[in-house]
């Protein structure tokens, strides 16, 4: 077992906002797996917790969940990672929560491109047909998001591409922005 490096950054509620595929969970497992004092608010977890989620009925009681858990977790000191596909309307409410605790609030795009992605969920779908879980498994839908995340991005946020850099490395760069 790795011994988690102690972070001697000022607290942080840092959201991965991409596509499906893009690597969000990948950069956000790596930073629970390596650095100290990190919640990670996982809003896929909170959807697999309600019998026969459905995205029209349920969507928003998951980002009010979210929303709550991030709100404990900061109260308590811990730094948040949330990795989720764009929310609209929701923007504002980080910023709030941010400065309620005052907490550094940064978002990052993660992405890569649509050919790329594209085989990484079909590499998704072949390994939920064996028992692996996993949120979506329409092509169709991964196609729209991946078309309403590009229309809805921030471009301002800092951007890292997936199929360029490894989840290590954009963690890492990720750090150093927190730090400065």
């Amino acid at each position: 077992m790795n011994k988690l490096i102690k972070l001697n950054l000022p607290q942080f509620l840092l959201i991965l906002n991409g596509p499906y595929c893009a690597g969000k969970s990948s950069v956000a497992q790596y930073l629970l797996d390596n650095y100290d004092g990190i919640f990670r608010a996982w809003r896929d977890r909170i959807k697999w917790m309600i019998a026969g989620y459905q995205a029209e009925r349920d969507g928003k009681i998951t980002a009010e969940m979210t929303m709550a858990l991030i709100d404990v977790a900061l109260s308590h000191g811990l730094s948040v990672v949330q990795d989720q596909a764009i929310t609209l309307g929701w923007e504002g409410k980080y910023q709030l929560m941010a400065k309620k605790y005052e907490t550094k609030l940064i978002e990052v795009n993660i992405e890569a491109s649509y050919e790329v992605l594209e085989k990484r969920f079909a590499e998704r779908v072949a390994a939920a047909k064996v028992g692996a879980k996993i949120s979506m498994t329409d092509p169709e839908k991964m196609r729209e998001q991946y078309f309403y995340y590009q229309k809805h991005k921030n471009n301002d946020n800092l951007t890292y591409f997936s199929d360029q850099k490894t989840p290590v490395e954009i963690a890492e760069e990720i750090i150093k922005c927190i730090n400065n």
